[in-house]
C-alpha cells in the first residue's frame, strides 16, 4: 500500500519528502480493515476514501499505476525505520524503499566519513591512505560497508566492497531528473549485490542540499562502526556524526596524523566529545613516501628546431575522477592499488592517451554536444600567451603537456578551423560544419586568441606515420618517466630542448 501511496504522490508531485512520509503514517492509520481494498483493482477505491485523494483525476491514478508497475518489476520493497526518540531522522524518513537483499544479521556494518576536499583525489592524500588502512584492517573480518553516491570516499568504499565481495548497503539519492534507484544503478552499472536504500522511490522531492545531509545521516544511522578520516569542525558532516553518536554510541575509530590542520579539527573534537566510544586508530597514518626516481635527467642533447607552423597542438588537462571511457570502479582500483597514473594530472592524462593510442572526443562545451577533439595553432613555447587561471573550473586553461600532429594530416581527416561567430551566426552555418561554431561577442566573449581547430570524433594515433606526430612535456625527467611507462615507441620531446 505504501508503494502505491508513494506512486500517487510522485504522480501529483506537490509534496516534499517530509510531508510525504507524514502522509504515509496517516494512510496507515486510516487503512481499511477490508483486505480487498488493497487487492489489485481495489486500491484506487481505498484511496478514494481518503479526503486528500477523493477527487484526484483518473489520469493521476493511471500515471501512479505505471510507477507501481515499474517499481514492482524491479523488486522495490518497503522497509520501516525505527529511530530512537530525539533522533534527527525520527520524523523523516519513516520508511525506506529497498532494492536487493539485505546483509546477514551477523554482518558488522562499517562506514567511512570524510569532509569534502578539492576536486582531485590523489593516491598520496592522507585520507586515501587512512581509508586504505581501514580496508586492510577489516579485510578478514565479517564486516560489510555502508556507502552512498556523490563523494570520493563513498565511491572508493563502494568499489572496494564490491571488488572484495563484501556485503554492501548503498544509500541512494536522486539526481535532478532521475529516481534514486535508477541513479544508483546508472552510477555503478556493474553493481549487482548491493542492498540499495532510498527515502523515496521516485524523482527528487527535496532541495539537493537537504538530500546531501539526509544521505549522510542515513549512512551514519545504518552503520554500526565508524571510521572518521578527516572531518572539518563545524561542517555538516561533523554535525551529522556528532548527532548520531549522541543518539547512539557506536565504536568509532578516528584517524590521527602528525600533519594536523583545519581539515582534521573535527576529528579531535569528536574524540573529545565521545571518548567513551571513540578511539584513535592504533597507528598514526602518514602519507607513503613519494615514488623514488633517479636524479633529474639533464638536457644534454642539442636544441631541436621544429617547423611549428606545420603542426596543430592538443594540450592535456588534469581530469578529476574517471577518465572518459573509464568506469568509476576502475578509477577507484587505480587509486587503492597505488598505480602511478592514478592522480589524473595533466601528465597522467597524456600517459593515458599514449597508452590507449586514442584521443577521445568530447561534446562538453560544444554547441549541440557534438563530440570533437580540440586543437590549437599555438605552439607550446608560446603557451604563456594563453595560459590563465579559470576560477569557475578551478584549473589552468592550458598546461604544457600534449601532442603535436601535422596540420595537413589532421586536415585530411576532417579537422577544420573554428568559426567564431555571434549567436545569430549559428543558424547560417551548414549543418555539417556546426561542430566548428564558437560563440564570439567582442568585449564580452572572445576565444580567438586560442586559434582553435576541431576534429569530429575520436583521433587514433596508431594509424599515423611516426614522423607525423610527437608528444611534449616540460622536462627531460618527465619525458623519461613517460617513455618508461607508456608501453609503446613514440617520440616524447622535453620542452627544454626546443627552440623557436
Amino acid at each position: 500500500m505504501l508503494l502505491r501511496a508513494a506512486a500517487l504522490m510522485e504522480a501529483e508531485g506537490t509534496l516534499d519528502g517530509p510531508a510525504r512520509h507524514q502522509e504515509f503514517d496517516t494512510l496507515l492509520r486510516q487503512r481499511s480493515k477490508d483486505a480487498g481494498a488493497e487487492s489489485e483493482g481495489g486500491w484506487e477505491g481505498f484511496f478514494r476514501t481518503v479526503p486528500a485523494w477523493s477527487s484526484t483525476p483518473r489520469r493521476i491514478f493511471a500515471k501512479a499505476q505505471d510507477y507501481v508497475h515499474t517499481w514492482q518489476s524491479l523488486g522495490v520493497q518497503v522497509v520501516g525505520c525505527r529511530f530512537p526518540s530525539g533522533h534527527a531522522l525520527k520524523t523523516c524518513p519513516r520508511y525506506l524503499f529497498a532494492l536487493g537483499t539485505p546483509p546477514e544479521p551477523t554482518t558488522i556494518l562499517c562506514a567511512a566519513f570524510n569532509s569534502r576536499k578539492g576536486k582531485h583525489t590523489r593516491r598520496r592524500d592522507l585520507w586515501v591512505r587512512a581509508l586504505h588502512q581501514a580496508f586492510d584492517q577489516t579485510a578478514d573480518q565479517p564486516v560489510g560497508w555502508v556507502s552512498s553516491l556523490g563523494t570520493p570516499v563513498y565511491d572508493l568504499t563502494t568499489c572496494w566492497a564490491h571488488a572484495q565481495r563484501k556485503p554492501l548497503v548503498l544509500v541512494a539519492i536522486p539526481s535532478r531528473s532521475r529516481p534514486a534507484v535508477f541513479e544508483a544503478l546508472s552510477y555503478f552499472p556493474d553493481l549487482k549485490t548491493a542492498w540499495i536504500l532510498s527515502c523515496l522511490p521516485g524523482r527528487p522531492a527535496c532541495p539537493p542540499a537537504r538530500y546531501v545531509v539526509c544521505r549522510d545521516r542515513l549512512v551514519a544511522a545504518v552503520a554500526e562502526h565508524f571510521f572518521v578520516l578527516a572531518i572539518r569542525r563545524g561542517g555538516n558532516l561533523f554535525q551529522v556524526l556528532n548527532d548520531e553518536l549522541q543518539s547512539h554510541s557506536k565504536p568509532t575509530w578516528i584517524f590521527s596524523s602528525a600533519q594536523e590542520s583545519p581539515e582534521t579539527e573535527g576529528n579531535r573534537k569528536l574524540l573529545h566529545n565521545f571518548s567513551h566510544c571513540a578511539r584513535v586508530w592504533p597507528e598514526q597514518v602518514t602519507g607513503l613516501a613519494h615514488d623514488h626516481h633517479p636524479d633529474p635527467v639533464r638536457d644534454t642533447s642539442p636544441p631541436l628546431a621544429f617547423e611549428f607552423t606545420a603542426f596543430l597542438y592538443h594540450y592535456t588537462r588534469s581530469c578529476p575522477g574517471p577518465w572518459p571511457g573509464q568506469s568509476r570502479c576502475a578509477w577507484a582500483e587505480d587509486l587503492l592499488k597505488d598505480r602511478p597514473w592514478a592522480d589524473h594530472m595533466a601528465l597522467d592524462t597524456l600517459w593515458r592517451i599514449l597508452w590507449e593510442g586514442r584521443l577521445r572526443a568530447s561534446g562538453r562545451l560544444i554547441r549541440q554536444g557534438i563530440p570533437v577533439v580540440s586543437w590549437t595553432r599555438v605552439p607550446p613555447l608560446n603557451l604563456l600567451q594563453l595560459t590563465r587561471w579559470n576560477p569557475a573550473l578551478i584549473r589552468w586553461t592550458f598546461e604544457p603537456y600534449g601532442l603535436a600532429v601535422r596540420k595537413d594530416v589532421l586536415k585530411s581527416l576532417g579537422a577544420r578551423p573554428v568559426i567564431y561567430a555571434c549567436e545569430a551566426g549559428f543558424a547560417k552555418i551548414a549543418p555539417m560544419d556546426r561542430f566548428r561554431f564558437q560563440l564570439h561577442q567582442p568585449g564580452r566573449v572572445s576565444w580567438k586568441a586560442e586559434r582553435e581547430w576541431r576534429l569530429p570524433g575520436d583521433f587514433m594515433l596508431d594509424a599515423l606515420d611516426p614522423d607525423a606526430w610527437w608528444a611534449f612535456v616540460p622536462t627531460a625527467e618527465e619525458a623519461r618517466r613517460l617513455q618508461e611507462n607508456v608501453g609503446r615507441l613514440c617520440r616524447i620531446v622535453p620542452l627544454t630542448t626546443l627552440t623557436i
